[in-house]
């Protein structure tokens, strides 16, 4: 340099090791600001330039972890053209990432997913399921962010027992994926599992079942409650031949009629009988024309109800009892007295 006919030998960037006072700067704006202002000795050295010192990549956005330890350098950072956006020049190397708010992946990652996710998940870094370990290898997923928490069953399940390989929703993509996004709303069972009640109850299979196992049903029986013996029952023992599931009868002789031994004379089974067991009758004699007393309070119904008749029975004593009196030859003219009232001399507590 020549300064009023003298020479001057100070050069105006000692402060960065003279390297740009002699050479141009291939890197323009490739770096962020904060790698733009160190020395170009921090990277390169006199005896060889295009040999690069190691580099500290954990002082950048973009820590490398995992896969990315043992990939070189040129395999991210490769030659290009391309244009930045608001950069009217071309890079000879690529150092600056358009997708940083991506965690970077979609920089190099061809994302395979496509349009199958929701937006919720779609704008999300893939770092949010994968890791750098290996990308096949995903986080535990919280599927309680979604419309459809896994509960019961469903908890038990590896993600691709329901995500299965398809490529017939996505018919642009050239690879096998994966489904995340349903046709059906989420909830709704026959995304996964057919409908054996072919849709005659309607779409929402969880008003009967549960997801803690398929064939425990929630008890939705309100106008008919299972108590006792049909606790135990399964709904096919019941529902048999085609039966629906809603609108059938109440009535016990709609299942029972033929262990009716009344021959159905006696209008609601339930007056009588309760579902805990069957032979243990509820009905309260003692309200009727001929209150139980003594010996009679330990006989079974059908002692005296044989036949099967329950309602206009006669309440005297010979209507049960007449063959007795007229073998009993204990008094004389025994058989002349069945026209008097047995209870003038005999009681329930003792006949003799």
């Amino acid at each position: 340099h020549s300064v009023k006919g003298k020479n001057v030998y100070k050069f105006p960037s000692a402060d960065k090791k003279f390297c740009i006072d002699c050479h141009s700067s291939p890197h323009l704006d490739q770096f962020s600001k904060k790698f733009q202002a160190p020395l170009c000795a921090e990277c390169h050295n006199a005896s060889a330039w295009d040999k690069l010192l190691p580099f500290k990549h954990e002082l950048t956005r973009f820590k490398l972890t995992g896969k990315h330890l043992t990939t070189k350098c040129e395999d991210c950072h490769t030659q290009t053209d391309q244009k930045f956006a608001n950069k009217p020049y071309h890079y000879k190397g690529k150092f600056l990432f358009e997708n940083a708010d991506k965690s970077f992946c979609i920089s190099c990652h061809q994302n395979v997913h496509a349009k199958q996710f929701h937006e919720k998940y779609s704008q999300q870094s893939c770092v949010t399921c994968h890791t750098t370990e290996s990308f096949a290898k995903q986080k535990t997923f919280d599927h309680f962010q979604t419309l459809f928490p896994l509960r019961g069953m469903h908890e038990e399940l590896s993600c691709d027992a329901c995500h299965t390989a398809t490529q017939s929703r996505f018919p642009k993509s050239k690879s096998v994926m994966h489904t995340y996004v349903w046709p059906h709303p989420h909830g709704q069972c026959i995304n996964c599992h057919k409908d054996p009640h072919r849709n005659e109850y309607g779409k929402d299979c969880a008003s009967c079942h549960l997801e803690d196992f398929w064939a425990n049903q929630k008890n939705f029986h309100k106008n008919f409650t299972l108590k006792g013996a049909h606790e135990i029952l399964t709904c096919a023992e019941c529902h048999t031949g085609g039966k629906r599931l809603s609108g059938m009868s109440d009535n016990c002789v709609g299942c029972h009629q033929k262990d009716d031994v009344h021959g159905g004379t006696l209008r609601n089974c339930k007056d009588c009988h309760r579902q805990n067991f069957w032979e243990n009758a509820s009905f309260k004699h003692n309200l009727s024309r001929f209150p139980l007393r003594g010996a009679h309070r330990t006989l079974d119904c059908v002692a005296c109800h044989s036949t099967g008749v329950y309602k206009g029975m006669q309440t005297t004593c010979v209507s049960c009892h007449r063959q007795t009196a007229l073998s009993f030859t204990g008094t004389p003219n025994h058989a002349l007295l069945l026209d008097r009232a047995c209870s003038e001399c005999h009681n329930q507590f003792s006949f003799r």
